[in-house]
This record gives structure tokens, sequence and C-alpha cells, in this order.
């Protein structure tokens, strides 16, 4: 009849009559490639041609190699359903799904990690020692802060704890507009390198400059306290420069290994936090000097790690990267 399992007119198989009654079970008709399906539902599902019939019972495929009176191919029926593999995984693949995937990965080979010539680079070691300093004044000035406004500022904890608010908050500001200049710079063609050595340089000398302005008017002139906090503020939301610097140059080195090159150096970033703090407390124990125990040390660091940037950093890729 017109309106068996193939539509057009053409004949019904006699081997597909007795699944008619089960028409309106989801059929599936397969492309070229047995790879792409389209469902229907409404009782009637079209054969399609260079297509395969592909007869499910109990979940196992079928081939029946046969065409209808009109010339198109068969269709896939899906037939009662079989066990269906686990899901596994958060991509919630089936297990077969998961083999299938390791074995078309087992096939390809991973690059060996370069250690040796990631280490004996001095670009990274570079890098590195900029990570040290640019985060020396962080961990220094975050734990050390609220003291200085306290004990040499003289506010109370209250006001303190408000003060140590005021530079993160800069920092937030100044870091939304730090990329859209860095990217403006690079659109004009200003060579990568200098857009990192730049950024860098102001994420560097900034803080120190400004701290270096608090600590001597600070001694000649005793400077009022929201004066202080506002310089700090000031210069403490420089660093956020280093998000167009620092922390972009690692890709720049290194398209393949840059989290691994930022592992590195982030963990040589993380030793202030255990050796400035406790040294910041023993200088100011030895000597009761703000000036000298918590900005001098950070001053110092963060010229250093400004000049060796610019002497020894670079954003050219590596070979071995």
């Amino acid at each position: 009849g017109g309106g068996g399992v193939y539509g057009g007119g053409g004949a019904t198989p006699a081997r597909f009559d007795e699944y008619e009654a089960e028409a309106n079970r989801e059929t599936v008709a397969s492309s070229k490639g047995g790879n792409a399906f389209e469902r229907r539902r409404d009782g009637e599902f079209e054969g399609k041609e260079e297509s395969r019939a592909v007869l499910l019972e109990e979940g196992e495929p079928r081939v029946t190699p046969f065409d209808d009176a009109t010339g198109n191919k068969p269709v896939l029926l899906k037939g009662p359903p079989g066990p269906l593999a686990p899901v596994e995984g958060l991509a919630g693949l089936r297990r077969e799904d998961n083999e299938n995937a390791s074995s078309a990965s087992s096939g390809t080979t991973t690059p060996p990690v370069p250690w040796r010539e990631m280490l004996s680079s001095t670009p990274l070691r570079a890098l590195a020692f900029v990570h040290f300093c640019n985060n020396w004044g962080f961990y220094v000035l975050l734990a050390w802060l609220p003291s200085y406004f306290t004990q040499e500022l003289g506010a109370t904890l209250t006001n303190a704890s408000l003060f140590t608010l005021l530079p993160p908050l800069a920092n937030i500001a100044v870091a939304s507009v730090v990329g859209p200049l860095a990217d403006g710079l690079l659109a004009r063609g200003v060579k990568v390198e200098t857009v990192r050595k730049g950024a860098q340089a102001v994420a560097l000398c900034g803080p120190a400059s400004f701290m270096a302005l608090t600590a001597v008017l600070g001694a000649e002139y005793d400077l009022d306290p929201i004066a202080t906090v506002g310089l700090l503020t000031v210069g403490l939301s420089l660093s956020s420069f280093s998000y167009a610097g620092l922390y972009c140059n690692h890709q720049d080195m290194s398209p393949r290994f840059a989290s691994i090159l930022l592992g590195m150096t982030n963990t040589v970033g993380a030793l202030p936090g255990v050796s400035g703090v406790p040294l910041t407390g023993y200088l100011l124990e030895r000597t009761d000097d703000w000036e000298l125990s918590m900005f001098l040390p950070a001053i110092v660091l963060y010229f250093s790690g400004a000049a060796v940037f610019v002497k020894y950093g670079s954003a050219e890729k590596q070979p071995w990267g």
C-alpha cells in the first residue's frame, strides 16, 4: 500500500509486514556514513538513497540488504531495546564510547616536557624572579598593613580594616582598564615584548615609587593618615598592570607549556608569603621602624624585578615552547 514502511507509494517488503503494527516505535533513517540519524515517531518513515537497512533486535544490529520496488534503500528500524552500557565520567559517555575514545587517543603521542631546557632558560628564570618580586609586596602588605595603620598611623581597628580594603578595590578598578589598554597598544602595532615589559615596569615601579614617597613624606612632614592611605592605595593599584605583563608572558614564551611555566614561576612567587612576612616582623622587632622594615625591602625588590625583566625578559616563543 501507499502508507507502509516506505513513502512514495512503493511496495512494502513482505519481511517488514509484521513490523507495521510497531510503526509507532522510534525509527531512524541513517545517512550514508551511518552516523547521522533522523528520528521519526509518526508511524511512517521514508527510505533514503545511499543508506543501509539495519533491523535492531534485542539491541543487536543486523544488515538487511534489499530494496523495495521504488528503488529506495531500507531504513533503520529500532526494535526491542537491548541493555545499555552504564554512563561513566563527567562527560556522560557510555562505557563503549569511553573505550572507543581511549583507543582512538592511544595512537597519538604526547611530546615530553622539556624540563632541562626550561630550567636553563634565561627568560624563564628572569620571569620567576619577577614573580617573586611582584608577590613580595602583595603578601607583606596584605599581612602587615592593618598593623601599620593602627600602630603607625593611629587608626582605630575599624578604620584600619576599612583602609585595608581600599588597595584591593583600587586594584580591581585598574585591572578592568589594563587589558583593553594592552590590547589597544597591540592593535596599533606595538611589539608584544614592549607591551609586556612596559606593563610590568608600571606594575613594579609604580608601587615602589609611591611607597618611597609615603616613607619620605611621612618622615619629613608627619604626613596625614588619610594622605598616607591615599598614596598607598594609588601605588598598590598599579600592580594590576602585571596582568598585561608577568601573567601573560608564560603564554608568549610557550603556548604548549604555558600552564607548566605558570606553575613553576608561581611556586617561586609563593616564597614571599613564607619568608617575607616573618622577615618583616623580625626587622620590625629589631628596628621599630616601619619604613625600614616593610617599605624598604619591597622597594628594593620591586626596582630589581623591573630591571631584570627589562634586561632578560622575552616575549618571543622559545625553541622548546
